[in-house]
């Protein structure tokens, strides 16, 4: 629950003003239970440690990314996770991508300005297989 919660958070985020790129996905997801990457973030150089996700310089730009990406129907879910002790801070974040091989969620994020921005740096990019759960994969509109 509370990644749901943070993925919202993140989601939210997305009042700028600026305008991010727009993805431009492969052909996209069906309704093979492979073709699903988790992309682990960790905090980047610029990450204040001191703020609130919320007050990070630039999260903004990222939450519009982010919601390019869902839009697209590329993005299943993200979020960042969240300390015990100070639910308000980030120690890294991880996103859900329906993305067909691991160069293209690599891609995906690196084009994303909270990356850009040095906010984030790709951890990992693992291959996930839905075996179970309350969301069915879909295909892209």
């Amino acid at each position: 629950m509370n990644l749901v919660r943070s993925a919202l958070v993140v989601l939210g985020l997305a009042a700028s003003q600026a305008e991010a790129p727009a993805p431009s996905p492969a052909d996209g997801p069906s309704a093979d239970p492979t073709a699903f990457h988790a992309v682990f973030l960790k905090l980047g150089p610029t990450w204040d440690r001191s703020l609130s996700v919320r007050e990070q310089p630039g999260i903004r730009d990222h939450g519009r990314y982010m919601e390019s990406l869902s839009a697209a129907g590329i993005l299943v879910f993200g979020g960042p996770f969240l300390e015990e002790a100070a639910p308000t801070k980030a120690s890294g974040a991880m996103v859900f991508l329906a993305t067909a091989d691991p160069a293209e969620a690599r891609r995906l994020m690196e084009a994303d300005p909270g990356l850009k921005a040095g906010l984030f740096e790709i951890g990992e990019v693992r291959r996930f297989m839905v075996g179970a759960g309350s969301w069915r994969p879909w295909k892209r509109p």
